[in-house]
């Protein structure tokens, strides 16, 4: 995250504009803001986390023919988007909702 840009303020906009707000996340993940011109101060479009992904879902590794051996190997690779919330492209400074 871009300094004066922290978890806690990540944290409540989501829990604010996210229409399942934000009860914390687990597991490793990543929070960050979407935002334009980082050099220059540019202004936030959105929040995104991702985090690891869920450990064994039998329905998952059976359709793409995943063994116990094959996951255990791949899993570290695979993120999931936990979380998505964009402001308008627009100069409103309202966080409207839209999700993932």
């Amino acid at each position: 995250m871009r300094p004066g840009h922290g978890m806690a303020q990540w944290d409540a906009l989501v829990a604010r504009w996210h229409p399942l707000g934000f009860q914390g996340a687990f597991g490793y993940r990543l929070r960050d803001f979407i935002t334009t011109g980082v050099t220059t101060g540019g202004r936030q479009l959105g929040c995104l986390l991702l985090s690891g992904a869920v450990r064994a879902v039998g329905v998952r590794d059976g359709l793409i023919g995943w063994t116990v051996w094959v996951r255990h190997e791949n899993l570290p690779q695979i993120l999931n988007n936990r979380s998505f919330l964009s402001s308008r492209m627009s100069g409103c400074r309202l966080w409207p909702v839209m999700c993932s």
